[in-house]
């Protein structure tokens, strides 16, 4: 569910047409012009979507993809509109299609800063989402909110872990740098050291994707990225590159080193 504001448009052959688009808007062949003053806040935030259907058809019953209306098994959204939304949008599954409209529902924290308090443009406390990205990347943003948002709990937002994110993303790169800079000896055999690092490292990804599936089967989204974060950079990059990385210059071994790159 969001918060867009949809405008109402005229257009002369069925009347009142919802889109998101502010004006030029083209439906039909037929130019439609915005009505002004007339807004629709969070108007998709309801368990099936009537815009573009035909006003003889029934919007929850009559339209024949039914299952493209609905959203999906899970609902995402914020504990606060419990009852604003998510409780509305059951009844009306269960009014107008006989059915509740999606299995799980999943409530994500309220981001608030690292001292706890709501962000708020006045307390000035709430950072611009574009500068952050600009400042550490997509991804090092996105890692930030997800190592902080434990399940069932509010996200505590530190920028640090914004710059946590941004060295991630870099060590991947250069353990990914390191690895493909190698060169492999086919006729070299593979010796017991590193036979017994590719071994234990298999058994750790094993349990880690265990964990992990587990994990996000439980919607512990935050403890299934930890456990990504600690397999990638403590056991892989930490120790198993360490203990089978050639000598400066030398080849390494082909078993370890196709065992190594997939």
């Amino acid at each position: 569910p969001g918060h867009r504001k949809l405008r109402s448009h005229d257009r002369p052959a069925c009347g009142i047409y919802i889109a998101p688009q502010p004006f030029g808007l083209l439906h039909g062949g037929q130019s439609v012009v915005e009505t002004p003053g007339i807004g629709i806040t969070a108007f998709d935030d309801q368990p099936s979507r009537p815009v573009d259907i035909p006003p003889t058809a029934d919007p929850f019953v009559e339209i024949e993809h039914r299952s493209t209306v609905n959203p999906t098994n899970d609902l995402v959204t914020g504990p606060d509109i419990i009852f604003f939304w998510v409780a509305r949008m059951i009844m009306a599954g269960y009014e107008y299609r006989g059915e509740k409209p999606f299995g799980n529902v999943y409530f994500t924290g309220i981001v608030r800063d690292k001292i706890g308090r709501k962000m708020s443009k006045q307390l000035g406390n709430s950072p611009d989402p574009l500068d952050l990205i600009a400042k550490y990347g997509a991804d090092g943003m996105r890692m930030a909110m997800l190592i902080s948002s434990s399940a069932g709990n509010d996200v505590m937002f530190d920028e640090a872990l914004c710059e946590q994110g941004r060295n991630f993303g870099n060590k991947i790169w250069n353990a990914y740098r390191l690895v493909n800079g190698w060169s492999a000896d086919g006729k070299a055999a593979q010796d017991e050291n590193n036979r017994l690092a590719v071994a234990w490292f298999r058994q750790t990804l094993g349990v880690a994707l265990r964990q992990i599936a587990d994990d996000f089967g439980s919607y512990r989204i935050s403890e299934a990225f930890k456990t990504a974060y600690k397999l990638f950079w403590d056991d892989f990059s930490g120790l198993y590159l360490e203990m089978v990385k050639p000598a400066y210059g030398q080849p390494i071994d082909a078993p370890t080193f196709e065992a190594t790159r997939t």
